[in-house]
């Protein structure tokens, strides 16, 4: 691409586009997961056995989240490809449906999960006093899957329609109020007992729940996005149900197969002992506070690609998807050379344990070494999905999680008994290993060429 071109102003227009929609959905990402720091933060000020017990603790309350992720990403696509049609009604009954399909679901998982509670969290240790804490955690906070998933919903409901300022409003104040109930409760303030690692339960399963309410108050409100749209009857018809599902499923799976996989990884870190895993858990927090452009672009990429496919306007198809990746490449190298250049005063941040601070930092330099691949690879799998072409995204998650991360991590854990620095190495250049593989399919296949041409 030229420099003419980089900065034209059909560039320029297309670069407003994107960033009306990656700025609130970036701050909104990183408004949680700084809440999730300072969370982790509090819990990192407690004993490496109480931060184990909420990571082994979440692997599973994130596993039943990942099947409402996936149905979210099927929500925005359907609700954009309407939107995109100008059939504002039909995105009405999707949002609708979406709801009637997810928070009951979540709820008859959540109580699977409760009942099973001593039994699944035994899969990462026999440690009877890892177990206890965990499962007094766990028992709590999985009762937030339904509001996660009326959330999710409520979220890629106004995605779909180009509205990422609203569900910030969302993010904002439930993280606002968990970070208040979280400090509350695990310290003690005032008349609130000091619950520790009990008290981030509660705290977590509260602003949820809040967050939830919110959600639904704003997206159905008379003057709402759905004012003067008329109401279809019936919820779903067989063909909203057979696109919500065919580009949910896909991404769920994707979420679900990831959920699993950092399962076993867990099981392989905690052979290293309580602290090499709790220090894991603490760096992923701030992994995952970074790693917040990538989401927002990936929504960016699913929303507008939906649009322009709805519209049926192949050259602001290409457009959107060229500019996306000069955009995402701009923002990835600051957060890459920040990574790089001070991983253990970020992990001072968040815990006052030197050895903590020393392993987590080894998995943030790797993690930066990886960060501009992960954030390409997931705007093309946002831009695939809205493109029809759903299993793709599963299918390279396949590959680089149970292809690659989860064997070499166990080999070397298990097998070689090497360092965990080499754990952390298969863990991280499994992001490389997606972006290789998703491109080399993009290329032979021209899935998208393809779908721009019928589009």
């Amino acid at each position: 691409m030229s420099l003419r071109a980089l900065f034209s102003a059909e560039a320029r227009k297309h670069d407003r586009k994107i960033w009306s929609l990656v700025l609130p959905c970036l701050l909104e990402n990183m408004l949680t997961f700084f809440v999730a720091l300072v969370t982790s933060a509090m819990i990192g000020r407690l004993s490496p056995g109480d931060i184990s017990a909420l990571g082994v603790s979440n692997r599973l309350t994130v596993l039943v989240t990942a099947v409402f992720t996936g149905i979210g990403v099927g929500t925005t696509v359907l609700v954009g490809l309407h939107y995109g049609e100008g059939r504002r009604e039909r995105c009405l009954r999707s949002a609708k449906g979406a709801l009637a399909v997810a928070a009951p679901l979540a709820a008859v998982l959540a109580a699977l999960i409760f009942i099973f509670a001593r039994p699944l969290l035994r899969f990462f240790t026999a440690e009877q006093e890892l177990l206890d804490a965990a499962r007094q955690y766990l028992r709590v906070a999985i009762w937030l899957c339904p509001f996660f998933a009326v959330s999710r919903v409520v979220t890629a409901a106004f995605n779909g329609q180009g509205d990422t300022v609203t569900p910030l409003v969302i993010a904002f104040t439930t993280n606002v109020v968990n970070a208040l109930l979280c400090g509350a409760l695990i310290f003690g303030v005032g008349p609130a007992p000091r619950l520790g690692l009990l008290g981030a339960a509660i705290g977590r399963l509260a602003s949820t729940a809040i967050g939830a309410a919110l959600g639904l108050a704003l997206l159905f409100r008379p003057q709402g996005p759905f004012r003067g749209v008329p109401r279809l009857r019936g919820i779903f018809d067989r063909e909203d149900l057979r696109r919500l599902f065919s580009a949910g499923l896909p991404a769920a799976g994707e979420n679900v197969l990831h959920s699993l996989a950092v399962i076993v990884i867990s099981r392989a870190l905690l052979s290293y002992g309580s602290a090499s895993y709790a220090a894991y858990q603490l760096a992923t927090q701030i992994e995952e506070f970074f790693g917040a452009p990538a989401f927002a672009f990936s929504i960016a990429a699913t929303a507008l690609a939906a649009h322009s496919i709805g519209a049926g306007d192949r050259e602001l198809f290409r457009a959107y998807r060229r500019r996306e990746g000069v955009l995402s490449s701009a923002v990835s190298l600051p957060i890459m050379a920040l990574l790089l250049a001070a991983p253990r005063p970020l992990m001072s941040l968040i815990t006052d344990k030197p050895e903590l601070q020393r392993i987590g930092a080894i998995y943030l330099v790797l993690t930066a070494i990886c960060y501009i691949p992960q954030i390409l690879s997931m705007i093309d799998f946002g831009t695939v999905r809205a493109a029809g072409r759903r299993g793709f995204p599963l299918a390279c998650t396949m590959a680089g999680l149970w292809g690659f991360r989860v064997p070499v991590a166990c080999l070397c854990a298990w097998v070689l008994h090497a360092g965990i620095a080499w754990v952390f190495a298969g863990i991280a250049f499994d992001q490389v290993v997606r972006y290789i593989i998703g491109k080399i399919f993009i290329r032979k296949t021209k899935i998208l060429k393809i779908k721009e041409e019928n589009a």
